[in-house]
């Protein structure tokens, strides 16, 4: 009858003798049983093999394992992530491999970074003056990311020409409180920063900036913060600051992650400075002037809060570089 009819059959007739003899048998659904399908059974020989190779090499990918061992790639990721519990990451850039002292010396300043601010409240943060140079270039192209644009899933991707940072820069010194910048020193071309040199801007520009943006303070009543470089510590340089009445807090070495300028100022500047062409140094010097000003006090003492805990990650990580706030 139902070859007959005219209606199409919803399932095969092997399907139905099937579930005409698991009805039979006492079963009452339909559906598979659990765990059904073809299972792959990994011999620990292979494993052991395959974790041999890895281990002589972390940097062999799947395709040479496979080759080497004689299993199929995709057995060998099976391995390596279920049965050996690994996953592949990319090596994280620091700025130095640091030894025992090292790490020691930066828990230990971080300390006594901590323990003053805990002794004397914000009045300790409130006399640093901190300071450092960098180079400004007159043209420094965006990064790949400052690029980007949203697009439609129908339009083709925006293309740009790549481009050379410029061979023409300059050096800045900048010095800032937890109010804002104080100076921002444009070195003369062809000038090096050594300690006579320094030790002039600290004098003569700094002295005035001091004066002028913060009347009524006394440079001595300041503490000068700044990283271990050489014109930071000569000689001569410390006799200058001695002579001001100047005190000092000791920066660990190595350490740009605890140094206010590297973690924040710079990269703030350089980022809005990318991808702007510069002709002369008044227009660099405008520009990077422009845009400090619009850092509000806030922002100065958001750059002094995030030092603090960044001395305390330092203790936390045992003076190890760390990447996350």
């Amino acid at each position: 009858m139902l070859d007959q009819a005219d209606i199409k059959p919803s399932v095969c007739r092997t399907l139905v003798f099937k579930w005409h003899k698991r009805f039979s048998d006492g079963w009452t659904s339909v559906e598979d049983d659990p765990g059904r399908g073809r299972k792959t059974i990994i011999e620990e020989n292979l494993i052991l093999r395959v974790k041999n190779v890895i281990e002589s090499d972390r940097r062999h990918t799947v395709q040479e394992i496979s080759a080497v061992v004689g299993i199929s790639t995709g057995t060998v990721h099976t391995i390596l992530t279920e049965h050996l519990n690994m996953c592949r990451v990319s090596a994280r850039w620091i700025p130095r491999l640091l030894s025992v002292n090292d790490k020691a010396k930066r828990v230990r300043l971080s300390r006594n970074f901590l323990r003053r601010h805990a002794s004397e409240g914000d009045s300790f943060i409130n006399k640093i003056i901190t300071t450092d140079e960098t180079w400004l270039f007159y043209f420094d192209p965006e990064t790949k990311q400052q690029s980007s644009a949203w697009k439609r899933k129908s339009s083709p991707p925006p293309q740009k020409a790549k481009l050379r940072q410029s061979s023409r820069k300059n050096m800045f010194i900048f010095f800032m409180d937890i109010q804002g910048m104080l100076l921002i020193h444009a070195v003369p071309a062809h000038q090096t920063v050594n300690a006579d040199y320094y030790s002039k801007v600290i004098r003569r520009d700094l002295l005035h900036a001091v004066r002028k943006k913060r009347p009524g303070t006394n440079l001595a009543e300041m503490i000068l913060h700044q990283d271990n470089a050489p014109a930071h510590r000569a000689e001569t340089t410390i006799l200058e600051l001695d002579l001001l009445g100047l005190e000092r807090v000791e920066h660990a070495p190595y350490s740009p992650d605890l140094a206010p300028m590297d973690f924040k100022v710079f990269p703030t500047v350089k980022s809005q400075l990318r991808g702007r062409k510069f002709d002369n140094i008044d227009e660099l010097k405008y520009a990077t002037r422009s845009i400090v000003s619009k850092l509000d006090k806030k922002w100065y003492r958001d750059v002094y809060d995030e030092w603090i805990r960044r001395h305390k990650l330092c203790i936390k990580h045992k003076g190890e570089f760390f990447e996350k706030m």
